[in-house]
């Protein structure tokens, strides 16, 4: 099949789609998509065997979870009729009421395992994440404490699903959404021309050694 036989055959179905199916609310189309990279985050952040040893994406993890962020404070917002633009996690959080802000305070402490948090404070520091390690070839230093963003997104997840039990999840997605993150990534420090730190937790294996330290470089981890 060639490709103008492909594109008639997909604006065909689109017309179907169109026909059958209502389009979504503008806020849910948004939610959805902050699923997918939540999603992508998770994945990207779990730990894959390869002939050298253990390898993640962790850059690109830091990235999708980030988006994620970004996308449910504005699907959010957008259900609230208030202003969306900008890519400032900040920001987009100072525009929901202090009770709105309290609840997801909540969440975040109960995701961090009872650590003396303060959300906003971690969101600010955090608040460029999508934009900066986006780019991260172009700094020069940069810390990231990529737990408490994992605790960020997931509380605007848990969060989103309480005040819109309407915006259904499919069951295998929701699933996955719930499931904790592997404990691979608890900070990263980014040093520049390609080398960077990798904090994470030491396994139960190891009582006396409170993280484990990967140090990257010239493309080998």
């Amino acid at each position: 099949m060639n490709r103008q036989a492909i594109h008639e055959l997909l604006l065909e179905k689109a017309g179907d789609l169109r026909g059958k199916h209502q389009p979504l609310p503008y806020e849910r189309s948004i939610f959805n998509h902050a699923n997918s990279f939540h999603h992508a985050g998770r994945l990207c952040s779990t730990p894959v065997q390869v002939a050298d040893g253990i390898q993640l994406a962790a850059f690109p993890a830091i990235v999708c979870c980030a988006f994620a962020c970004e996308l449910y404070l504005k699907a959010l917002l957008t259900a609230s009729s208030k202003n969306i633009r900008g890519h400032h996690l900040a920001e987009l959080l100072k525009q929901f009421s202090e009770d709105e802000i309290f609840t997801i305070c909540s969440i975040y402490r109960a995701e961090l395992k009872g650590e003396q948090a303060n959300m906003m404070e971690d969101v600010d520091r955090f608040a460029l994440a999508f934009v900066d390690w986006r780019y991260i070839y172009e700094k020069d230093e940069l810390e990231l404490y990529v737990s408490d963003l994992i605790a960020f997104v997931r509380s605007l997840f848990f969060y989103s699903c309480r005040m819109y039990p309407e915006w259904l999840v499919k069951p295998n997605l929701l699933a996955e959404l719930e499931r904790v993150f592997p404990e691979e990534i608890s900070c990263m420090i980014w040093l520049g021309r390609g080398l960077s730190i990798r904090v994470r937790p030491a396994p139960p294996t190891s009582p006396n050694v409170n993280v484990r330290v990967t140090f990257s470089g010239l493309g080998k981890d």
